[in-house]
């Protein structure tokens, strides 16, 4: 039988910005790294541009690649902000 004090729901930080889902997860690994979803597709950024882009599912335009990266950088403060406060 459905109990809702037995659930508890658990919301990964993201930010969604023009139509892109950016999101960190809270037990992921090193290096620092974001995944960016759009249209069913997800990539990982890393946070430190010395390493590449992964394509982790689906198949993202290279428009909205192009575009997911720059608003990695353009939010990477903030982003880098949230993987600290998860990842000590």
């Amino acid at each position: 039988m459905y109990n809702p004090a037995r659930w508890v729901i658990l919301t990964m930080p993201s930010i969604v910005v023009e139509g892109f889902t950016i999101r960190v997860y809270t037990d992921d690994h090193e290096p620092a790294h974001v995944h960016v979803f759009r249209d069913g597709a997800e990539l990982r950024v890393y946070l430190h541009s010395s390493r590449p882009v992964e394509s982790l599912g689906g198949q993202m335009k290279a428009s909205d690649r192009h575009r997911a990266i720059e608003l990695v950088a353009e939010h990477r403060g903030q982003l880098l902000a949230m993987w600290r406060r998860y990842h000590r």
